[in-house]
């Protein structure tokens, strides 16, 4: 049987990392209840930094609920027949609609690294929570940012 205690000590760590992402109590107990399960049923072995490992899990764990999220969002959103934002809105104007689909279109075709940072920005994710979520270096996460912008810009204005 192994030392439960080692996983006691992670815990604090895991709903650091959990909650920087969710900013949610129990969205954070459940992503952390969830890694430690994992964790357990893995085992250690030897030459393993646990906590290392842990806090990938953690921000794992954090990205694919979020993702799960999204999609759900999505669907419950095309089931609405709602699939612009504002849409529900009458006041909101075709031109309006345009440019979000426009946008959307953009991010789509932005590379994988700039679209992932520029998703979590849009989930209003301050760049601190990217990059403990992502992994990323602060400084990183505010260049990739940045040139994901430009990039949004530049294609906006050849579509608009």
């Amino acid at each position: 049987m192994q030392d439960s205690s080692i996983y006691l000590n992670l815990r604090p760590k895991l709903m650091a990392v959990a909650y920087a992402f969710f900013r949610n109590r129990e969205d954070a107990e459940d992503i952390v209840q969830e890694v430690l399960l994992k964790l357990l049923k893995r085992g250690l072995k030897d030459g393993d930094n646990i906590e290392a490992l842990a806090v990938r899990a953690a921000k794992n764990a954090c990205v694919s609920e979020w993702r799960k999220r999204r999609i759900r969002d999505v669907v419950t959103l095309d089931e609405k027949h709602e699939s612009l934002p504002g849409a529900e809105k009458p006041d909101v104007s075709a031109e309006a609609r345009n440019r979000i689909m426009v946008l959307q279109n953009a991010i789509a075709r932005l590379p994988r690294s700039e679209q992932r940072i520029i998703r979590l920005r849009q989930a209003e994710l301050e760049s601190e929570d990217i990059s403990l979520i992502t992994g990323i270096s602060l400084r990183s996460v505010r260049t990739i940012l940045s040139s994901a912008r430009r990039h949004l810009i530049q294609m906006m204005e050849k579509e608009l």
